[in-house]
């Protein structure tokens, strides 16, 4: 459990990495990477972004598709899973509490506020997880 937990973090996209983080270009995530996956993540009035985190760390930042920022997480809400076997039969369901990322801030950055569900395989499941996520975004999307 404590896996898709990880890769869980790593889909958010959008809570605390280090608050120097620099924008890369959309060309700096690759989406075809190893460990690479797209999450859309509904923001409000801030706007929809699709986003692509590259990486198992539990604060990994989640970089816009469309254009050349970074959604850096600060925080994550509580976050909700289903476990599904090859067959669509639910075999676990789990709930992570909200956490921080220490002391990291926006830094007057814009701060966003979104929610998610994302769903990915994991040794031979599928793992569907809805949640939401506060961090702030560097750099600015296009289109």
């Amino acid at each position: 459990m404590r896996s898709i937990v990880r890769r869980l973090a790593s889909l958010l996209a959008v809570t605390a990495l280090a608050a120097g983080v620099a924008a890369g270009a959309a060309s700096a995530a690759p989406s075809n990477a190893p460990n690479a996956t797209e999450v859309t993540l509904e923001c409000g009035g801030a706007g929809t972004f699709d986003v692509v985190v590259n990486g198992n760390g539990e604060w990994t930042p989640g970089h816009l598709l469309a254009g050349n920022g970074v959604v850096v997480p600060l925080s994550f809400g509580e976050q909700t899973g289903t476990v599904r076997d090859a067959e669509g039969n639910v075999v676990d369901q789990f709930t992570e509490p909200a956490m921080t990322k220490g002391r990291a801030r926006a830094n007057g950055r814009r701060r966003v506020t979104c929610t998610f569900s994302a769903t990915f395989e994991q040794e031979g499941d599928t793992v569907t997880v809805t949640g939401s996520v506060t961090g702030f975004l560097t750099g600015a999307p296009t289109g």
